[in-house]
């Protein structure tokens, strides 16, 4: 008997609202939403606790000495970014644990689901041959076929 973590239903009724809901969000922010690729992602980093607060102290110094500062440092799209990266990560806060949540759910829904679909197997495995599920139990036994690696060739190292 297999242990059961989570028993619940998603209806489709909250499915449509949810759909709804995310969809008014992005509408919400459109202007500010961007796709960037894997490569960009890599490639622009991260900015953490350490880098918020040199930006922070980045921002103080050009506020407080901009005679400083050529022309070219553009102080309000620096407000304009910092602004928009705090907001952003407020957002990124409050909307991180109902995705980790969701995700969570997920992870046990699944691993219910698992569970007794390999009892159901193990049941299929020693049911009558006259059950008709011969061919459905060959074909769930392919997920628990291992492939060896070949031998190495003689001479050689690994």
């Amino acid at each position: 008997m297999s242990i059961n973590l989570i028993s619940a239903e998603i209806t489709s009724a909250q499915i449509e609202r949810f759909d709804a809901l995310v969809s008014e969000l992005e509408l919400l922010l459109v202007a500010i939403l961007l796709g960037l690729s894997p490569d960009d992602r890599r490639s622009y980093g991260v900015m953490g606790d350490r880098t918020r607060v040199f930006a922070g102290h980045a921002q103080s110094m050009l506020h407080n000495h901009p005679s400083l500062f050529p022309a070219s440092v553009d102080g309000a799209e620096f407000d304009r970014d910092l602004a928009l990266y705090d907001n952003a990560m407020r957002l990124l806060r409050r909307i991180t644990p109902f995705y980790e949540k969701l995700g969570d759910t997920a992870m046990a829904a699944g691993y219910d689901a698992y569970q007794h679909a390999l009892e159901v197997y193990a049941f299929a495995k020693v049911a009558s041959p006259n059950a008709g599920v011969e061919e459905l139990v060959k074909e769930m036994k392919q997920l628990f076929k291992r492939t060896r690696k070949p031998a190495p060739k003689p001479g050689t190292t690994d």
